[in-house]
């Protein structure tokens, strides 16, 4: 079992150099870095706007946090007041949008990289 928030997968090990190491990632980091590159604030993220680019910057965050393992999809709704079946289909959709669109995935993996990045800084 892995803990919580220490991630590890060879796939993105691969593309992002960092084989062989473990990276404390907090949910903190990841909102902190999907708000800077987007020129948004976490404020905005919990607010009631339906905005598409806030829309998909909840669903990257709920995705990362997911797959790194450092939250549920419940402690994000209750920190972006939203539904736990709201969050939920918004991550199947990213992870569709991967599957289909390689910017789509390239644009979350840059993403993860620089959370990797700014934890290994910390």
């Amino acid at each position: 079992m892995r803990r919580r928030g220490f991630y590890r997968n060879s796939f993105i090990e691969q593309v992002t150099g960092t084989e062989n190491q473990t990276v404390k990632i907090s949910l903190e980091r990841i909102i902190k870095i999907i708000c800077e590159q987007n020129k948004i604030t976490e404020k905005e993220l919990a607010g009631s706007s339906r905005n598409r680019k806030l829309s998909e910057c909840r669903g990257i965050i709920c995705w990362l946090a997911k797959k790194i393992n450092v939250s549920t999809l419940s402690k994000i709704g209750v920190r972006f007041n939203r539904d736990i079946a709201t969050l939920s289909r918004i991550v199947n959709k990213i992870e569709k949008r991967m599957g289909e669109d390689k910017s789509c995935k390239d644009k979350i993996l840059r993403y993860f990289n620089n959370a990797i990045t700014q934890a290994r800084l910390v």
